[in-house]
């Protein structure tokens, strides 16, 4: 996972270098470099935790790609372009809403903080590896 994570983020800044090179008058304010590529570094590491989970729970290389998908492409966006209240709140507790909130600096709500977003994508990974731990103590555990 550090690897992929490492990887991703040397990716993320060689493409922004490149893509600042063709485009010089675009680019981030002075110092917001770091603050990017960590972010990145953080949706890179949660969702790599979250899809580890999500596969041990769900024991299936398909539903996992499927739930994480899901949970960071597509449920954010549908749900956040909904003019219902209730599911603009739930948008913004996806993980992928978090990611996008890191990345580009909006989110589907207007009370969305960078901590707020940390701590939404930190918690899908933590849950989604206490489910991974669950479900291995008590279906793998006695075999």
């Amino acid at each position: 996972m550090a690897t992929a994570t490492l990887l991703g983020v040397i990716l993320v800044a060689a493409a922004s270098v490149v893509f600042w090179a063709f485009v010089p008058q675009v680019g981030f304010p002075a110092g917001a470099g770091p603050r990017f590529l960590g972010g990145v570094a953080l949706v890179y590491a949660t969702g790599a935790l979250l899809a580890v989970g999500l596969g041990l729970v769900l024991r299936s290389t398909a539903g996992a790609l499927v739930s994480v998908i899901a949970l960071v492409l597509v449920l954010p966006i549908l749900l956040g372009n909904l003019p219902y209240d209730w599911a603009v709140t739930l948008s913004s507790l996806m993980p992928g809403s978090g990611a996008i909130f890191l990345i580009v600096g909006e989110g589907p709500s207007d009370d969305m903080t960078i901590a707020s977003a940390r701590l939404t994508m930190a918690a899908w990974a933590v849950a989604a590896l206490v489910a991974c731990g669950l479900r291995l103590m008590r279906s793998d555990a006695y075999r």
